[in-house]
């Protein structure tokens, strides 16, 4: 080991003289492979924050071209400093045919390496990205095969495994820091500059792995290397050339996603912050395991009537993995979209909603069930058929189902979506528009679309006691609604103050926390039972106390007051 050393960094080339001292030249070669590991994992991490198909296969593209450029110069480097390299009569062409022989090598194998979902693909992931970097350097060592080399095959063996072992344990690394909370920049430069020590080393190994022989033919071979310049050259430059043209084209199916806009959202103002991009790249990726009834959990949140003192449930999607954590639906819906599986999602969660709809109706509770939709969904071909299928095979009536979409998704799809809507009533499913006033609302849609009615959004209620004129476009948008026969509903009602002046307002149905919290399915038969009907009547002798609004007292906004 130590003779490997010396000749790896003694730069004690034939005809010149002694360049950098050895200790200096050992220094410069360690901090490169420090910072050629830290270069890694940042593109790494780049391209693991895209999420749809398009946009990764452009980030995977530049990221594995990065990778393999940065090993490529690493490995130069390291190549020059050996005694039995004369510099002087190093050809071109084997340093282009190992950038070419490394960047595909990488292209094949990073993207697994940054994506994997067992250990078994990982573990052939470095295995295959190791030979190939060995490979890349006896093209170098041999001058493209021309130069003979004395190979030391149990060294080489070793060399493998180890080089192996480093790309595996860099890629456990990468994977277990994306997992955690903490995000993926975690790692210090302590651990860079040890992976970059042993990175070093194996260069050290490889020294002796390969070991040319002095035939005095190379100047018999410039002939075949003039040759093979351009070839390589040609080879390279179409290679990466082909490569950005399926970027581009896949990079105009990205545009497409950006430019549908809001329509791709369930939920107005559902803004990703910066520090959500790993999330919800992490949930992209584990789609596989996310999208499954079992996992696609409903809880259900009521809907109380003040006018008729009945009840519907809201199925909202709740999401735990056990090792992401519990997920935002929003972050997930939006993956699924980018990923092309909403339609999937959609039927699975409506079904699911749909089975806990008959079981409650077999206990003799009627509870109609309120599901949100995608308007993809509603759209693709063949959903209102197959909602009448499912409705017809468990015999449940269809004015047990509701759909509710977003105000931006039916604004921005109205013209195409008056069809689909047709065909829903139809077979008697109705339509309600909801997060109505939380951006820009379209009245005359309220005339052109059969919608059955409009939940105005949290922000119709906020601070409601303090702002009169909040108060008088939420009394407004009621009364529009009762000459458009529309049911109003008003969600996030906290405190019995919002609840007297939306009553004020003309509003008939609120949901929130003040009537009852999002509650799992199979806890619905025993509230109903127990506490729905006095929840019901304390609701009603609110509402009928001849009285102001009581004054809201600190820090009740959140707490329910009707129990």
């Amino acid at each position: 080991m130590y003779s490997s050393l010396r000749t790896l960094f003694a730069l004690e080339l034939p005809g010149f003289p002694e360049l950098l001292p050895q200790w200096l030249s050992a220094c410069i070669l360690w901090a490169m492979a420090s910072l050629v590991v830290y270069a890694c994992q940042r593109l790494a991490e780049s391209a693991a924050l895209s999420v749809d198909r398009a946009s990764r296969k452009v980030s995977d593209s530049l990221a594995s071209v990065g990778i393999g450029t940065v090993i490529w110069a690493l490995d130069i480097a390291a190549c020059a400093v050996r005694e039995d390299m004369r510099l002087h009569e190093w050809p071109l062409s084997p340093s282009l045919a190992a950038l070419l022989l490394t960047v595909l090598v990488c292209r094949l194998t990073v993207p697994v390496l940054i994506y994997r979902s067992s250990w078994q693909q990982g573990l052939l992931a470095s295995l295959g990205l190791a030979a190939g970097v060995m490979l890349a350097h006896l093209v170098i060592v041999t001058d493209c095969f021309v130069m003979p080399v004395q190979m030391n095959s149990m060294l080489g063996v070793l060399t493998l495994c180890l080089m192996a072992a480093l790309i595996a344990y860099r890629s456990w690394r990468y994977q277990h820091n994306r997992l955690s909370h903490h995000g993926m920049h975690t790692n210090s430069w302590a651990e860079w500059l040890a992976c970059g020590g042993a990175i070093v080393l194996l260069h050290g190994l490889l020294a002796h792995v390969f070991v040319r022989i002095e035939t005095g033919e190379l100047a018999d071979a410039s002939f075949a290397h003039g040759v093979l310049v351009p070839v390589m050259v040609g080879v390279f430059a179409g290679a990466m050339a082909l490569e950005q043209f399926f970027n581009m084209r896949s990079d105009q199916g990205r545009q497409q996603f950006f430019q549908q806009g809001l329509s791709l959202m369930r939920a107005d103002g559902a803004r990703l912050p910066s520090q959500a991009d790993t999330q919800l790249a992490l949930i992209a990726d584990h789609l596989h395991q996310l999208v499954h009834p079992q996992r696609l959990v409903l809880h259900f949140q009521p809907i109380a009537d003040m006018r008729t003192s009945s009840l519907h449930m809201e199925a909202l999607l709740r999401l735990e993995h056990d090792r992401l954590g519990r997920i935002n639906p929003e972050h997930f819906f939006l993956a699924c979209e980018l990923r092309g599986r909403t339609l999937e999602v959609d039927r699975l969660i409506i079904a699911n909603a749909l089975d806990h709809a008959v079981d409650w109706h077999a206990q003799g509770l009627q509870l109609p069930v309120h599901v949100n939709l995608a308007p993809s969904t509603m759209m693709s071909d063949g959903f209102v058929q197959w909602l009448g299928a499912q409705l017809a095979q468990r015999a449940l009536p269809a004015s047990q189902l509701r759909l509710e979409l977003t105000e931006h998704a039916i604004i921005e799809r109205a013209q195409a979506m008056s069809g689909v809507m047709e065909q829903l009533l139809g077979i008697g499913v109705e339509v309600l528009m909801d997060d109505f006033g939380s951006g820009y609302s379209s009245l005359g849609l309220l005339a052109d679309l059969r919608i059955a009615g409009i939940k105005c959004d949290r922000a119709m209620v906020r601070n409601l006691a303090q702002d009169a004129r909040r108060q008088t476009l939420l009394q407004h948008v009621a009364a529009m609604a009762r000459d458009l026969q529309l049911q109003v509903t008003v969600e996030g009602v906290e405190n019995e103050v919002e609840l007297h002046l939306a009553a004020r307002c003309g509003i008939d149905c609120i949901q929130g926390y003040l009537f009852a919290r999002p509650m799992p399915a199979a806890d619905v038969p025993r509230w109903m039972a127990q506490e729905a009907p006095a929840r019901l009547r304390a609701m009603v002798q609110v509402l009928a106390a001849k009285q102001e609004p009581p004054a809201l007292p600190a820090g009740q906004g959140s707490q329910p007051a009707v129990a």
